[in-house]
């Protein structure tokens, strides 16, 4: 069976870059007894939103994956990890905001899961196997930072 050749017309973003850049990942002692009660969250964000020349959009993403325990303020496991990402955009000034929320949910967010599905087995700890993609993903202002 022959392969289809895409549309000469399709417009594609092209990833021009994703380096992970920082990791953190903290580990306390397991309370057996509190085990059966620990909640996990996880946190999605984009941050240094920017379109350099004309069609590539710069940003980081920063995931978090947190287990606590109800009665403890303090993460009992986490692993946090920052990415740093360039895209090329099919066409001039992009919604960058479009554009990079998109990556994130998809790419970047891939790349996390696998880090984590390899930190929890390799570190013993009981995290659950992330969704396919965020729920949400929030997006720092240049002013918060």
């Amino acid at each position: 069976m022959a392969k289809r050749k895409p549309h000469s017309d399709a417009k594609r973003h092209r990833v021009i870059g994703l380096s992970l850049i920082e990791v953190d990942i903290k580990q306390s002692a397991m309370d057996a007894e509190k085990e059966p009660d620990s909640e996990f969250q996880y946190d999605a964000e984009i941050d240094d939103l920017e379109i350099m020349d004309t069609d590539i959009v710069v940003f980081a993403c920063i995931f978090a994956l947190r287990k606590t325990y109800p009665d403890q303020p303090d993460d009992v496991t986490s692993i946090t990890a920052k990415y740093y990402c360039g895209v090329r955009a099919a066409s001039a000034k992009p919604d960058a905001r479009e554009l990079a929320l998109g990556f994130a949910a998809t790419t970047v967010w891939s790349s996390f899961s696998s880090l984590c599905a390899i930190a929890t087995q390799q570190m013993g700890t009981s995290f659950p196997i992330l969704p396919p993609g965020p729920d949400t993903i929030n997006i720092r202002r240049q002013d918060e930072t």
